[in-house]
């Protein structure tokens, strides 16, 4: 109190206001930091976290992608028995080790002293697990599990799921054919009437106004069926050109319809024509959305790219000779996935880039309907 008596009380407040404000910051970054944590691990894609800088006074900043960066040391809202917050460190080290205690334990003891020592446990991974599925837990307290999911917000959708509730407040939908088509029909009735029973009463004479009437109905449905071609946009899938590559156009939807992989060789085999595309239809959200995979970026329109939502990575740099964008700038606009067989090491160019890697067994094929759903479920998040 003494001291305080020597503070002049605006700096005093401004102070108190600066380490409040201070703290709810790195309350809500924290909260992100473990949110995108869990979307990571529910992708396996927890391998993607890359330290950004390397150790120093500060320790490591954690580049969890798209620009997001977190310091290891930052206090997370997933607590200890004891109700003690733990570091980022601690969970990227958990999940980095893959349930290795040893190269967890190693992990955790190495690096500068001022490292927080807090461990995940084994009281801790129960609900650290439950967190991860949705579930909740003690550990995290409400008003950090409350509210939406940052991670949950999702991308402006391009491409819209028309319904009967829905399609007059689409661009270029009316009901001005039906009407040309109504106005027509009332000519002809009015003809019709004109002429008398059997036609008799009088000479055939056109009514000066049907010949403009079909004219309108011919021209908008010509229109309405061009605006409607535009707006049934389908999301692609880019495939890998190349002939060596385990997902290919002749049999990717063996698996990503299908979930089962059959290889190409062995689909050329049996007689099956390499085709020019694909059409795969999966339900997204609840609806049915039809996606067309391609593999030939030379005979692209530049529209189309736009609509590119995957691309599938063979390891070879030179499969985006022809593509619009470099693989930096193209994984931040459509998800990346890497397959690969998993006795089969990835491949380094891969390494460096942002895609998800998903592995299949070589002879047992009863895994492969995971895969599948884990390469929809990466579509799904990302469109």
């Amino acid at each position: 109190v003494s001291i305080l008596r020597f503070v002049d009380p605006p700096e005093l407040s401004k102070a108190l206001w600066s380490g409040g404000a201070r703290r709810r910051m790195a309350s809500a970054e924290g909260r992100e930091a473990l949110f995108l944590l869990r979307d990571l691990h529910n992708r396996d894609a927890v391998s993607s976290i890359v330290d950004a800088t390397a150790e120093g006074p500060d320790g490591v900043t954690y580049d969890f992608g798209d620009g997001r960066r977190f310091s290891e040391h930052l206090q997370i809202p997933f607590h200890d028995a004891q109700g003690q917050p733990f570091a980022l460190r601690a969970l990227v080290l958990y999940y980095r080790a893959d349930g290795k205690a040893k190269a967890y334990l190693k992990a955790m003891t190495s690096g500068a002293k001022q490292h927080s020592r807090r461990f995940v446990g084994i009281n801790d991974k129960a609900e650290l697990e439950k967190f991860m599925k949705g579930l909740p837990t003690p550990r995290v307290p409400e008003d950090a599990s409350g509210g939406r999911d940052p991670v949950a917000k999702r991308r402006v959708q391009r491409f819209s799921i028309v319904s009967s509730s829905n399609v007059l407040s689409r661009a270029g939908h009316d009901f001005s054919l039906a009407l040309d088509i109504m106005n027509s029909m009332k000519r002809d009735d009015e003809r019709t009437r004109t002429r008398g029973p059997g036609g008799k009463g009088g000479e055939k004479r056109a009514h000066p106004g049907d010949e403009r009437a079909r004219h309108a109905a011919k021209k908008s449905r010509t229109d309405a069926s061009g605006k409607h071609a535009q707006s049934r946009r389908k999301p692609i899938i880019m495939a890998p050109a190349s002939r060596s590559a385990l997902l290919q156009l002749i049999n990717a939807s063996s698996l990503l319809k299908d979930g089962e992989y059959k290889s190409a060789r062995d689909m050329e085999k049996a007689g099956v024509k390499r085709p020019a595309a694909v059409a795969v239809t999966q339900p997204i959200d609840g609806h049915a959305i039809e996606f067309l995979i391609l593999d030939a970026p030379h005979r692209m329109r530049e529209s189309q790219w736009e609509d590119v939502v995957a691309v599938v990575v063979d390891g070879p740099a030179w499969q985006f000779k022809q593509y619009p964008d470099n693989p930096v700038d193209l994984f931040e606009k459509a998800v990346g996935v890497h397959f690969r067989f998993r006795d089969e090491d990835e491949p380094r160019t891969v390494r460096g880039w942002k895609v998800q890697r998903m592995a299949l067994a070589r002879s047992q094929r009863h895994g492969d309907r995971v895969v599948a759903a884990q390469f929809w479920r990466c579509v799904e998040q990302h469109i």
